[in-house]
């Protein structure tokens, strides 16, 4: 983790699709270990770099890791996002199904 983040401080800026990749594999980092706040920064911060990149697998990390801190109407939010890219994939389907039966009474 330590060298994603010396290279999104060293190059952050310069290319909108290599940091979108570089908080996208911090991320993937932070939720290896199970860090479910610092992943979910850095799956925003993906998110927020390149508004060109319409990232399935970063939109359901992201959800997965508001589900894990019980922030379920960002995790709704998120998987309907990901619904709009894709209305067919079959994990985000579920991954709302389960944040709407959470629902807001956990937060």
């Amino acid at each position: 983790m330590t060298a994603w983040r010396q290279f999104i401080h060293d190059y952050s800026g310069i290319n909108p699709a290599v940091d979108h990749a570089a908080n996208y594999n911090l991320g993937v980092a932070y939720e290896s270990l199970e860090e479910w706040r610092e992943a979910s920064e850095a799956f925003e911060q993906a998110a927020l770099a390149d508004s060109n990149v319409n990232d399935m697998n970063n939109l359901l990390r992201l959800g997965r890791c508001y589900g894990k801190l019980g922030r379920w109407t960002d995790a709704v939010a998120t998987y309907k996002s990901a619904l709009r890219i894709d209305p067919t994939n079959s994990t985000a389907k579920r991954s709302l199904l389960l944040a709407l039966q959470q629902g807001p009474r956990s937060q």
